[in-house]
């Protein structure tokens, strides 16, 4: 599978497979095939999704995969910039207890009608990024500080979040 390399140094997948809408056991079952055929970028999102990745992590191992997920998108009434980034984090953290990892490969960020709340979540990604003792990363979309704020799915590649922890 061709991968190319980030300026800081990751090997980024070119090819991954996608688990929408696909249950718990269906993700497993397609996340270990695809491993198993050289496909490790994986992108998920979900709860099903969610737990289907870490019952593949379980069978193969972390280093089986390149995960790829995403803060997802906040309630559409959702105003208060504090409650939004409180609700990125929060949404990460459940993840990564999900599934039971302490690094994660890339993290997206979804729109949001209010540029606010975008800036709020960007903020919270950004003080993952700031905990995560290994920030180097690649930014594409609006830029870190949402200042053009233009409603764009932002993408953290290459980025190495760690849940608590110096990394290995």
């Amino acid at each position: 599978i061709p991968t190319i390399t980030l300026r800081n140094g990751v090997e980024f997948p070119l090819i991954a497979s996608s688990t929408a809408d696909l249950t718990a056991e269906q993700t497993d079952i397609a996340l270990r095939v695809a491993a198993l055929a050289g496909v490790k970028n994986v992108d998920f999102d979900g709860t099903d999704e969610t737990s289907g990745v870490a019952k593949a992590i379980a069978a193969m191992g972390r280093d089986a995969f390149f995960l790829a997920t995403r803060i997802s998108k906040p309630p559409p009434d959702m105003k208060d910039p504090a409650a939004a980034k409180a609700l990125a984090q929060q949404q990460f953290d459940d993840k990564m207890a999900v599934l039971g990892i302490d690094v994660l490969d890339t993290l997206l960020l979804t729109d949001s009608p209010s540029c606010e709340v975008m800036q709020a979540q960007w903020e919270a990604v950004e003080d993952m990024c700031a905990a995560a003792r290994r920030g180097n990363r690649t930014q594409t979309g609006s830029g870190p500080d949402l200042r053009a704020c233009d409603g764009r799915a932002l993408n953290v590649t290459g980025l190495t979040l760690a849940k608590a922890g110096p990394l290995p």
